[in-house]
């Protein structure tokens, strides 16, 4: 389940169609590991994300690339 996937060492990546639930979902892992693992969790929307700003994207990801941290 993606429980499982989040708190092995690696990364979870939800892609799917509008409306079948990966906000909702993300939302509710992010309460999760926030109430379990005491660790800051962001939300990145890609549906907005402009791929001529990849660099920005990278950057953020690199930045906050933590063991503790939900992204």
């Amino acid at each position: 389940d993606a429980w499982n996937l989040l708190t092995a060492p690696g990364a979870l990546l939800m892609r799917g169609v509008g409306a079948s639930g990966k906000t909702v979902l993300a939302t509710a892992l992010g309460l999760r590991w926030r109430s379990k693992e005491r660790g800051p969790v962001y939300y990145l929307n890609l549906a907005t994300f402009d791929e001529e700003n990849t660099s920005e994207l990278l950057d953020a990801l690199q930045t906050l690339n933590h063991p503790s941290i939900l992204v």
